[in-house]
């Protein structure tokens, strides 16, 4: 490690940038360093085995190179956002939180005052508060729990635009789903989603294959097919994780679809869902599944416009062919996919099995 230290700090001396050390070695210096993978971290091969990874002995030592040492540190702060050694995400949403409520309090008097429409307080949200409080969620690597903590931080605002308390909310048991349907206003899971769906679609269509943005969606059983889209996968450069995240927000588009066309019967001019259902499910699956003619990859590509529409913004209403430009963006920002019921999946015995009955159903 020092030695790589010392290689880099070197090749920075070529085009001219110093790094700040600190002269002793219980010194401060404004340059950092950080080790990840961190204490007990799982680590899986492409042949599914796992195993435990801990830190080298004195990876926590301040390193030493030409001129002093420089300071080894757990987490550290670049461009507004807290990077940990664990790659965990819990610090990072605790910041983003902190400060979408500071910023909250500034717009306080705006989002009570009953002299200021609500679609004025709306774009206020959407523009001046949701950008801080979704910064670089399109990236991260979240679960059903983490999600929810983005979720009791906007409950914090609808409350506020509605001018009740948190007691007040218990007492007259009004909930967050509810403020947000008679607001128009979108969940914190479907904003993460439509990021999320919007910063994969970019890097396929115009990131080069061997980009690190493209190697964040790696994983040994996603097949990059057609031409340029396929790429050899090397081992232990893929990202698991993350490819888990764009499933699971596959998965959940697919199973609103399914609800809404399939179960419930709704109006939709949508021409075929089950192809739909069945392409968003080929990410994760069998062999065959995922290696089926009109996979995922397919109808991001060759269906620019559908994607956008069904995946991207959930849209599964019909839809006026000769809305204008205007038209188009009121109906996206107040127009969401049904939430998936509280207790819908569990009572189909579990993601898993409700995926099997959904694949199951679109076959027949």
């Amino acid at each position: 490690m020092i030695q790589g230290a010392q290689a880099f700090i070197a090749h920075l001396k070529l085009w001219g940038l110093k790094v700040h050390v600190a002269e002793q070695i219980d010194g401060k210096s404004k340059s950092k360093a950080m080790l990840c993978p961190a204490v007990r971290r799982i680590e899986i091969t492409n042949d599914g085995t796992k195993h435990q990874c801990n830190r080298p002995p004195g990876s926590q030592l301040p390193l030493q190179v030409p001129g002093g040492y420089i300071q080894f540190v757990d987490s550290y702060k670049f461009l507004g956002s807290i990077w940990t050694s664990d790659t965990g995400m819990k610090m990072e949403i605790a910041n983003r939180k902190s400060k979408f409520l500071t910023q909250v309090h500034l717009y306080k008097d705006m989002l009570q005052s009953r002299h200021v429409s609500l679609k004025l307080k709306k774009q206020i949200v959407r523009v001046c508060l949701d950008s801080i409080l979704f910064y670089s969620t399109e990236s991260m690597i979240l679960t059903k729990a983490e999600i929810k903590l983005f979720e009791s931080a906007r409950l914090y605002v609808f409350r506020t635009m509605q001018r009740i308390t948190r007691y007040d909310q218990h007492i007259y048991h009004i909930s967050g789903k509810r403020m947000r349907s008679e607001m128009k206003m979108a969940s914190a899971h479907e904003k993460i989603m439509r990021r999320h769906f919007h910063f994969i679609t970019k890097i396929i269509r115009k990131s080069p294959c061997l980009s690190p943005e493209r190697m964040m969606m790696g994983s040994p059983k996603l097949i990059w097919r057609r031409d340029d889209y396929k790429i050899d996968l090397k081992p232990n450069t893929w990202n698991p994780a993350f490819g888990k995240t764009i499933a699971m927000y596959l998965e959940d588009r697919a199973i609103q679809l399914y609800i809404y066309a399939i179960e419930r019967k709704q109006e939709t001019d949508l021409d075929d869902p089950k192809s739909l259902i069945r392409a968003m499910l080929s990410f994760e699956g069998t062999q065959a599944e995922m290696n089926q003619p009109d996979s995922w990859m397919e109808f991001l590509t060759y269906s620019k416009a559908l994607w956008e529409r069904v995946v991207q913004y959930g849209q599964f209403q019909p839809i006026n062919s000769q809305e204008t430009v205007q038209e188009r963006r009121a109906r996206i920002s107040n127009t969401f996919a049904m939430e998936i019921p509280k207790n819908y999946i569990k009572e189909h015995g579990g993601r898993r099995k409700l995926l099997q009955i959904i694949r199951n159903k679109i076959e027949n």
